[in-house]
Protein backbone atom coordinates (compact mmCIF):
# COMPACT_ATOMS: atom_id res chain seq x y z
CA UNK A 1 0.00 0.00 0.00
CA UNK A 2 2.79 2.33 1.02
CA UNK A 3 4.62 1.60 -2.19
CA UNK A 4 1.75 2.38 -4.03
CA UNK A 5 1.05 5.56 -3.13
CA UNK A 6 4.76 6.48 -3.13
CA UNK A 7 3.83 5.96 -6.72
CA UNK A 8 6.64 3.01 -6.65
CA UNK A 9 4.51 0.56 -7.62
CA UNK A 10 1.34 0.09 -10.26
CA UNK A 11 1.57 -3.70 -10.35
CA UNK A 12 2.13 -6.58 -8.32
CA UNK A 13 2.41 -10.34 -9.70
CA UNK A 14 -0.06 -12.80 -7.20
CA UNK A 15 2.04 -15.78 -6.99
CA UNK A 16 6.22 -15.26 -6.12
CA UNK A 17 8.73 -14.87 -8.87
CA UNK A 18 10.82 -16.43 -6.52
CA UNK A 19 11.19 -18.50 -2.74
CA UNK A 20 13.63 -18.84 -0.35
CA UNK A 21 14.01 -19.88 3.47
CA UNK A 22 14.08 -15.82 4.49
CA UNK A 23 12.34 -14.09 1.18
CA UNK A 24 9.74 -14.26 -1.19
CA UNK A 25 9.84 -12.55 -4.58
CA UNK A 26 7.56 -11.13 -6.76
CA UNK A 27 7.30 -9.47 -9.99
CA UNK A 28 6.09 -5.75 -9.73
CA UNK A 29 5.48 -2.70 -12.65
CA UNK A 30 5.66 0.95 -11.72
CA UNK A 31 3.86 3.01 -12.44
CA UNK A 32 6.19 3.97 -16.42
CA UNK A 33 5.43 -0.15 -16.53
CA UNK A 34 9.42 -0.61 -15.86
CA UNK A 35 9.38 -4.21 -14.41
CA UNK A 36 10.61 -4.72 -11.08
CA UNK A 37 11.09 -7.38 -8.70
CA UNK A 38 9.67 -6.66 -5.45
CA UNK A 39 11.06 -8.82 -2.30
CA UNK A 40 9.16 -9.38 1.07
CA UNK A 41 12.01 -10.46 3.85
CA UNK A 42 10.86 -12.89 6.27
CA UNK A 43 13.68 -13.87 8.20
CA UNK A 44 13.12 -15.33 11.65
CA UNK A 45 9.76 -16.63 10.44
CA UNK A 46 10.08 -20.20 10.88
CA UNK A 47 12.92 -19.80 13.81
CA UNK A 48 14.01 -17.13 15.69
CA UNK A 49 16.68 -18.84 17.13
CA UNK A 50 18.66 -20.16 15.05
CA UNK A 51 18.52 -15.99 13.08
CA UNK A 52 19.96 -14.90 16.83
CA UNK A 53 22.93 -17.35 15.99
CA UNK A 54 23.75 -16.40 12.37
CA UNK A 55 22.36 -12.72 12.20
CA UNK A 56 24.78 -9.98 13.77
CA UNK A 57 21.88 -7.61 13.52
CA UNK A 58 19.30 -9.14 16.00
CA UNK A 59 21.91 -10.76 17.90
CA UNK A 60 21.97 -8.33 20.65
CA UNK A 61 17.84 -8.57 20.55
CA UNK A 62 16.46 -10.55 23.61
CA UNK A 63 12.80 -9.87 22.17
CA UNK A 64 11.58 -9.28 18.59
CA UNK A 65 9.37 -10.26 16.23
CA UNK A 66 9.81 -11.43 12.41
CA UNK A 67 8.67 -8.53 10.95
CA UNK A 68 10.83 -6.85 12.73
CA UNK A 69 13.96 -9.05 11.74
CA UNK A 70 12.16 -8.88 7.78
CA UNK A 71 12.75 -4.84 8.63
CA UNK A 72 15.96 -5.12 9.91
CA UNK A 73 17.11 -7.20 6.82
CA UNK A 74 15.63 -5.34 4.52
CA UNK A 75 16.87 -1.61 5.84
CA UNK A 76 20.34 -3.18 5.45
CA UNK A 77 20.19 -4.79 2.41
CA UNK A 78 18.06 -1.60 0.56
CA UNK A 79 21.75 0.25 2.21
CA UNK A 80 23.92 -2.19 1.04
CA UNK A 81 22.85 -1.96 -2.88
CA UNK A 82 22.64 2.26 -2.66
CA UNK A 83 26.13 2.07 -1.55
CA UNK A 84 27.17 -0.70 -3.98
CA UNK A 85 25.12 0.92 -6.71
CA UNK A 86 26.49 4.15 -6.24
CA UNK A 87 30.15 2.62 -6.49
CA UNK A 88 29.31 0.44 -10.05
CA UNK A 89 29.07 -3.14 -8.63
CA UNK A 90 27.06 -5.36 -10.17
CA UNK A 91 23.72 -5.19 -8.04
CA UNK A 92 20.54 -5.09 -9.42
CA UNK A 93 19.73 -1.07 -8.93
CA UNK A 94 17.43 -0.26 -5.53
CA UNK A 95 14.31 1.91 -6.37
CA UNK A 96 12.53 2.31 -3.47
CA UNK A 97 12.07 0.42 0.18
CA UNK A 98 9.69 -0.38 3.37
CA UNK A 99 9.04 -2.01 6.36
CA UNK A 100 10.46 -5.60 5.53
CA UNK A 101 10.30 -4.65 1.67
CA UNK A 102 12.59 -3.51 -1.32
CA UNK A 103 11.73 -2.95 -4.25
CA UNK A 104 14.85 -3.25 -6.85
CA UNK A 105 15.08 -3.10 -10.76
CA UNK A 106 15.13 -6.49 -12.85
CA UNK A 107 17.33 -8.29 -13.82
CA UNK A 108 17.36 -11.14 -16.37
CA UNK A 109 19.46 -13.54 -15.81
CA UNK A 110 19.83 -17.89 -14.46
CA UNK A 111 21.15 -18.36 -10.97
CA UNK A 112 24.43 -20.40 -10.44
CA UNK A 113 23.15 -22.84 -8.34
CA UNK A 114 21.10 -23.94 -11.71
CA UNK A 115 24.59 -24.92 -13.50
CA UNK A 116 23.99 -22.78 -16.69
CA UNK A 117 26.28 -23.74 -19.50
CA UNK A 118 29.07 -21.35 -19.24
CA UNK A 119 31.57 -20.82 -22.32
CA UNK A 120 34.47 -19.95 -19.96
CA UNK A 121 33.47 -21.02 -16.62
CA UNK A 122 37.40 -19.06 -15.36
CA UNK A 123 36.85 -16.47 -17.21
CA UNK A 124 33.22 -15.48 -15.39
CA UNK A 125 34.59 -17.01 -11.83
CA UNK A 126 36.97 -14.22 -12.68
CA UNK A 127 34.48 -11.61 -12.76
CA UNK A 128 33.27 -12.41 -9.44
CA UNK A 129 35.75 -11.99 -8.09
CA UNK A 130 36.22 -8.44 -9.24
CA UNK A 131 32.79 -7.51 -8.11
CA UNK A 132 33.61 -8.30 -4.97
CA UNK A 133 37.05 -6.54 -4.80
CA UNK A 134 34.66 -3.75 -5.98
CA UNK A 135 32.56 -4.57 -3.08
CA UNK A 136 34.75 -4.77 -0.59
CA UNK A 137 36.62 -1.05 -1.76
CA UNK A 138 33.13 0.56 -1.63
CA UNK A 139 33.11 -0.43 1.52
CA UNK A 140 31.06 -3.59 1.57
CA UNK A 141 31.51 -7.63 2.39
CA UNK A 142 28.92 -9.73 0.91
CA UNK A 143 29.21 -12.00 4.22
CA UNK A 144 26.81 -14.84 2.95
CA UNK A 145 28.33 -14.99 -0.96
CA UNK A 146 27.46 -18.90 -2.47
CA UNK A 147 26.18 -19.67 -5.86
CA UNK A 148 22.73 -18.81 -4.63
CA UNK A 149 22.80 -15.10 -4.89
CA UNK A 150 25.30 -15.05 -7.93
CA UNK A 151 22.98 -14.38 -11.65
CA UNK A 152 24.39 -15.40 -14.93
CA UNK A 153 23.11 -12.70 -17.26
CA UNK A 154 23.67 -12.40 -20.56
CA UNK A 155 26.69 -12.03 -22.07
CA UNK A 156 27.82 -14.21 -19.19
CA UNK A 157 28.15 -11.20 -17.14
CA UNK A 158 27.76 -11.76 -12.89
CA UNK A 159 25.22 -9.99 -10.89
CA UNK A 160 25.42 -10.23 -7.18
CA UNK A 161 22.74 -10.64 -5.24
CA UNK A 162 20.88 -10.98 -1.58
CA UNK A 163 23.04 -8.31 0.73
CA UNK A 164 21.01 -8.27 4.06
CA UNK A 165 23.99 -10.31 6.12
CA UNK A 166 26.97 -7.97 5.06
CA UNK A 167 29.27 -6.35 6.61
CA UNK A 168 31.37 -3.11 6.54
CA UNK A 169 34.91 -3.37 4.79
CA UNK A 170 35.98 -2.06 8.45
CA UNK A 171 34.23 -4.32 10.79
CA UNK A 172 36.41 -6.22 13.07
CA UNK A 173 35.05 -9.88 11.32
CA UNK A 174 35.55 -8.52 7.62
CA UNK A 175 38.75 -10.39 7.06
CA UNK A 176 36.96 -13.75 8.27
CA UNK A 177 33.55 -12.87 6.45
CA UNK A 178 35.93 -12.13 3.24
CA UNK A 179 37.67 -15.41 3.17
CA UNK A 180 34.53 -17.53 3.58
CA UNK A 181 32.84 -15.81 0.70
CA UNK A 182 35.79 -16.48 -1.83
CA UNK A 183 36.44 -20.15 -0.47
CA UNK A 184 32.30 -20.70 -0.96
CA UNK A 185 32.47 -19.67 -4.58
CA UNK A 186 36.06 -20.78 -5.40
CA UNK A 187 35.39 -24.31 -4.00
CA UNK A 188 31.92 -24.58 -5.92
CA UNK A 189 33.42 -23.31 -9.25
CA UNK A 190 36.08 -25.94 -8.69
CA UNK A 191 33.67 -28.51 -7.76
CA UNK A 192 30.81 -28.18 -9.94
CA UNK A 193 32.78 -26.29 -13.20
CA UNK A 194 36.50 -27.95 -12.98
CA UNK A 195 38.49 -24.29 -12.88
CA UNK A 196 41.81 -25.26 -11.42
CA UNK A 197 41.88 -23.49 -8.13
CA UNK A 198 42.94 -23.97 -4.46
CA UNK A 199 40.31 -22.27 -2.17
CA UNK A 200 41.82 -22.23 1.00
CA UNK A 201 44.94 -20.44 -0.65
CA UNK A 202 42.79 -17.94 -3.10
CA UNK A 203 41.28 -16.66 0.01
CA UNK A 204 44.14 -15.72 1.60
CA UNK A 205 45.90 -14.41 -1.73
CA UNK A 206 42.50 -12.45 -1.81
CA UNK A 207 42.94 -11.03 2.15
CA UNK A 208 46.91 -10.59 1.63
CA UNK A 209 46.21 -8.56 -2.10
CA UNK A 210 43.23 -6.32 -0.42
CA UNK A 211 45.06 -6.00 3.30
CA UNK A 212 42.38 -6.50 5.28
CA UNK A 213 44.84 -8.17 7.71
CA UNK A 214 46.23 -5.19 9.04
Amino acid sequence: YVLVKRGTLSQLSLTPYGEGKESEVYLGKTEGDRIVVVKFHRVGRTSFRKVKLVREYVADKRHYSWLYAGRLAAMREFEALKILWKSRVAVPEPIDWNRHVIVTGYVEGDELYLLPELTDPKAFFESVLQEVEKSFKAGVVHGDLSEYNVLVTRGEKPVLIDWPQWVSSSHPMASFYLKRDIVNIAGFFAKKYGVDVDPEKLGEDFLSRLSVYG
